[in-house]
């Protein structure tokens, strides 16, 4: 008589049980990569509404736009008007490098931007620049 009962799993079955949560992790971290880039260019696009917004409000004050030499750097120091500055602390990209300021711009009075996570001029994805004045074109595609 052979009463044994079998205790465990077998290697097969503990093999099974490792790919298919291999799997899982794998469609999760797809997943997930794939929100938090799309997060990051979202909050660029909050960012750059503000700054755009804060070079207005320095604009309609000082009947000027900031120079290059003065950069977005101006609209955080502190004046009468604004103790704390126009916007403070000044946002980094969401890859955290200081946006772009031109002015006069390539193709506004003034350009705002960022050049995406690779940080190069170009790309597509998380890698594409993104500039202030495309706000409007984003709003109408969502």
């Amino acid at each position: 008589m052979n009463n044994r009962r079998r205790a465990g799993f077998t290697l097969m079955e503990l093999l099974v049980v490792v790919a298919i949560l291999g799997i899982l992790a794998t469609l999760v971290t797809v997943n997930v990569v794939g929100y938090l880039s799309r997060a990051k260019i979202e909050q660029a696009k909050t960012q750059l509404t503000q700054l755009g917004q804060g070079v207005q409000t320095f604009r309609i004050e000082r009947g000027r736009y900031p120079t290059n030499e003065e950069g977005l750097r101006i609209l955080a120091e502190p004046t009468t008007l604004h103790p704390d500055g126009i916007l403070s602390p000044l946002p980094k990209d969401p890859w955290g490098r200081d946006y772009g300021y031109l002015c006069p711009g390539r193709n506004r009075s003034f350009e705002i931007f960022t050049l995406g996570a690779d940080g190069v001029p170009g790309g597509t994805g998380e890698d594409t620049d993104l500039y202030h004045y495309q706000l409007d074109q984003w709003q109408e595609t969502k």
